[in-house]
């Protein structure tokens, strides 16, 4: 039995500084955890009605909603290029509906969580898919804590979810309407994999914020059956499995096997995959599930950024890489061409151990990498080249490696301060860091001997490397738009030095 019976889940909009941002996607599906979670409650306490708007696409009904006393909980989405809606949000429920329960979730709002608990900003934060927490929340089988709240759910109990409210941002990727095109959509966001593989063999990346600390596979014809539903339902025929990496033991094979007859060629996929699991074995394997799109995480080239990042693959020989012989990474993506099979290749500058060599290391293998795959043969096969600056988010160790530095937060104090005034420049104490002044200042304390412009400038370099190469092709974007470096260089930051 519930506490309440209307509860209402808000995803907020972007602040006005990542209105911009790269996301990688040419449009924006549904809020698609917060309907999970709607599904969620549905099965456990069907008594509750449930609501659930997104402020991208709704906002006079958001701004309405979360104004309405009638709603006993309220649950806010919250991810760091939206912490400042999010903590809006918060704030206008509290002013028109003081008895409502707030809870918070999604990575950014884990990661502070006892500084939103300890300024009374919600009653609670929730860590993970929240699913199982949600629950027991509204039963009140859990008291307030001064910390994060997880409750394990079985990924496996919901197959399929209910876009009710949401068919205008369904409309575009129904492949059977006139005019569909599937260059110009994103793939649609589907999760079998929870966790990552390499995070719990080798501990996570120093820029990773995952919130699961085990690995959680959705049984296959489990996944299959969300696929039908929104294949047959909605038109979906081009999806993307937003977990860290597939390639999880024989996990694809059992896919591959598990896939009705009905959904053969009809249906395909992008996913991401780290490289040390790519090979031929793999690829074929990808190739049979009708892979469209792969995005393989390299990040870096360097073996020094790379065993700081977390990031240092065993199949890739540093021997020859230290001498600007980048065969070994070339021949992992040659294995998505010859599989038939787009690619992605991203590259992070400006964390740990990034140094005037690393960058030209980088520099140069990405000139050898769109020599060998930005022409024809192997080159029809490279999407994009991404390059930007690494961000050091909340709950991630390259954040805690900078705010642990009492120079670092000596000197994000002062040009926080300089910059908004707003008296919350104690990065130890808020709940909303400038991401923007924290990429500016980290060359300072993660680099040897690195400014932020060399970082910048090699940036640059690689972008226009990769623009004179596909100048011609339209079917590629070049590169990622660089929305970051627009904002990092522009008026506000651009006299850090």
């Amino acid at each position: 039995m519930s506490l309440t019976k209307s509860v209402l889940f808000v995803s907020p909009k972007n602040d006005d500084l990542y209105r911009s941002i790269d996301s990688g996607y040419e449009i924006e599906s549904p809020p698609l955890g917060l309907l999970l979670l709607r599904e969620a409650l549905r099965q456990n306490l069907p008594e509750v009605e449930v609501t659930v708007l997104d402020e991208r696409y709704t906002p006079d009904l958001v701004d309405k909603a979360i104004r309405d006393p009638k709603y006993g909980a309220v649950g806010i989405s919250r991810l760091y290029y939206n912490s400042q809606q999010a903590l809006r949000t918060a704030r206008i429920v509290r002013e028109y509906n003081p008895n409502a329960t707030i809870v918070k979730g999604n990575v950014d709002a884990a990661a502070h969580a006892e500084n939103l608990l300890r300024k009374n900003l919600v009653d609670y934060v929730v860590r993970g898919g929240g699913e199982g927490a949600m629950v027991e929340i509204l039963r009140g089988n859990i008291p307030r804590l001064d910390s994060a709240i997880y409750v394990p759910f079985d990924l496996n109990r919901i197959s399929r979810i209910s876009f009710e409210g949401f068919d205008q941002q369904m409309f575009p990727y129904d492949s059977t309407r006139k005019n569909y095109n599937s260059t110009s959509i994103s793939p649609f966001p589907i999760a079998c994999v929870r966790g990552c593989i390499k995070a719990m063999q080798k501990g996570p990346c120093s820029f990773c914020t995952t919130p699961y600390s085990k690995l959680t596979l959705m049984k296959p014809q489990k996944f299959w059956e969300g696929v039908s539903h929104l294949f047959e339902g909605y038109g979906v025929n081009y999806f993307f499995e937003t977990g860290d990496d597939v390639l999880v033991g024989n996990y694809p094979k059992q896919l591959l096997r598990a896939r009705p007859r009905g959904l053969e060629g009809k249906v395909s996929f992008r996913f991401y995959t780290g490289l040390d699991f790519v090979d031929s074995e793999s690829m074929g394997i990808l190739k049979g599930l009708n892979t469209k799109t792969a995005f393989p995480g390299l990040e870096n080239v360097n073996q020094t950024v790379l065993f700081l990042m977390g990031k240092l693959y065993s199949t890739l020989n540093f021997d020859e890489i230290g001498k600007l012989n980048f065969e070994s990474i070339h021949k992992k993506f040659s294995l998505f061409a010859k599989a038939g099979i787009d690619f992605y290749i991203p590259i992070l500058l400006g964390g740990q151990g990034e140094s005037k060599f690393s960058l030209e290391q980088n520099k140069e293998f990405a000139r050898q990498a769109l020599d060998r795959f930005g022409g024809p043969g192997e080159g029809e096969f490279l999407r994009k080249m991404y390059v930007g600056m690494v961000i050091p988010t909340a709950g991630s160790r390259l954040y805690n490696l900078l705010v642990g530095n009492e120079k670092f937060r000596r000197d994000y104090s002062f040009y926080h301060e300089k910059i908004h005034g707003n008296g919350d420049s104690d990065i130890l104490k808020t709940v909303n860091p400038d991401y923007f002044l924290m990429m500016r200042l980290m060359p300072r304390y993660l680099s040897e001997d690195l400014t932020f412009e060399q970082i910048q400038n090699t940036i640059n370099q690689i972008r226009e490397m990769s623009s004179r190469k596909f100048r011609q092709r339209e079917r590629n974007v070049p590169t990622n738009f660089g929305e970051n470096e627009k904002v990092l260089n522009g008026p506000i930051y651009g006299g850090i030095n």
